[in-house]
């Protein structure tokens, strides 16, 4: 308690390390608030996924299938984790079967692309390279 009260004391006699330590306590709130908010939201998410995933279909309806397009250097290298953490597990629990297909050059998603044939879908997860390529595609 007396470390509390020392501490206090130096905040209130000097007035730039208040202020210092008042914008890290905000900003230290501030972060915590939004992965709070993120985790409520995935975990919203995630349910409406497992509810669809839980719907009986008859055997001989056809499970969609979804590809997905991954260029694991978006993102400054953070693409293929963020895929794994954020939509990876809404695509399983929707019961979709998910083939991930990794870019590795420019030019890779627009050829594969052209050659997709057996997929209900496409899901994009890259940057802006990544979506230029194939929304050129598609509009031709």
């Amino acid at each position: 308690m007396a470390r509390v009260l020392r501490f206090l004391k130096v905040l209130k006699n000097h007035p730039k390390k208040t202020i210092f330590f008042s914008a890290l306590g905000s900003y230290g709130i501030h972060y915590a608030n939004n992965r709070y908010e993120e985790e409520q939201l995935l975990r919203a998410y995630c349910t409406e996924a497992s509810w669809y995933g839980d719907q009986h279909h008859l055997p001989t309806a056809v499970h969609r299938h979804i590809t997905v397009l991954l260029n694991p250097a978006a993102a400054g290298g953070k693409c293929l984790a963020q895929f794994e953490k954020y939509c990876a597990p809404l695509l399983h629990l929707a019961g979709l079967k998910v083939a991930v297909v990794r870019t590795e050059h420019q030019g890779q998603a627009r050829d594969l692309m052209a050659i997709m044939e057996k997929t209900d879908g496409v899901v994009l997860a890259g940057g802006d390279g990544t979506l230029s390529e194939v929304s050129c595609l598609l509009k031709h």
